[in-house]
């Protein structure tokens, strides 16, 4: 009978990133809370608070790689690239996306998915809120105009992508210099590069709604003008990035012509033996 010798499915291997700069008093906790058969990558940008130092004496069995360069997409890219899993997650320190919630995004993968984008906003009415101000809710309605598709919080550090289909995104490498100019993707607009991308690469993607933060979780203040600033310019820019692909994969192949057979114009001059 087809399939008698077939063996159970093999769970695939998951790597968390997480990236962080001066999170020592969160950092413990966090890495506390994440399953221990999964493989944990801290990518620090160089903490002066001990951050390395906790991760280490939370979960000694996790890695921690130093950001050669500086933003936020460099740090995630940074570890991204050291990680081995099948299943990547990326995790932000400061547990605006919980721990607990890594099974869930897994979980986005093993049904099919490539990749999977965390959500906190609230898909039901709850007496909290969805915990989101108009700013926030204004850039993710802007996202999903120019993405094509809905994401409901863009900017969500709670992402789980196939290391196998990581190629097909071109993101940068994540071998920056803090004296290299900036590069797009290597700051706070690392999620909405990697969300364009998947889109354009045709990669299949679904929504982790609910995301919950985690029970320590300290509300931060708005992010500043700038790194809003900055991840609309990365929409319009990938906008057109993908515009210009599609483009170029839509225009017709070039018919060239020996050397001196054209004119100034581009119309074939007819020549002696022709």
């Amino acid at each position: 009978m087809h399939g008698q010798n077939e063996g159970p499915a093999v769970a695939p291997t998951v790597s968390v990133v997480v990236p962080t700069l001066n999170e020592s008093h969160n950092i413990g906790r966090l890495l506390a809370a994440v399953d221990p058969s999964y493989e944990v990558v801290v990518s620090d940008g160089g903490s002066v608070d001990g951050t390395p130092e906790a991760a280490y004496a939370a979960r000694p069995s996790c890695r921690v790689v130093r950001q050669s360069g500086r933003g936020r997409g460099d740090s995630m890219l940074a570890g991204l690239r050291d990680a081995t899993g099948d299943v990547l997650v990326t995790l932000d320190a400061d547990g605006s996306a919980g721990p607990h919630e890594v099974a869930r995004a897994v979980a986005a993968l093993e049904s099919g998915a490539d990749l999977a984008k965390g959500s906190r906003i609230r898909t039901r009415k709850t007496s909290g809120g969805t915990g989101r101000t108009l700013a926030d809710l204004v850039l993710a309605s802007t996202a999903a105009a120019l993405l094509g598709t809905a994401f409901a919080d863009i900017c969500c550090g709670l992402t789980a992508v196939r290391r196998s289909v990581l190629p097909r995104l071109g993101l940068p490498d994540g071998r920056g210099r803090p004296t290299d100019p900036s590069v797009l993707g290597d700051g706070v607009e690392f999620d909405v590069v990697l969300a364009f991308r998947a889109i354009d690469a045709g990669l299949s993607i679904q929504e982790i709604p609910d995301v919950q933060t985690a029970q320590w979780y300290e509300c931060h203040a708005d992010p500043a003008f700038s790194d809003r600033a900055r991840i609309l310019r990365a929409l319009f820019l990938e906008r057109r990035r993908a515009a210009r692909a599609h483009r170029a994969r839509l225009a017709p192949p070039l018919l060239t012509a020996p050397a001196g057979k054209l004119s100034a114009t581009g119309v074939r001059l007819e020549t002696d033996g022709d």
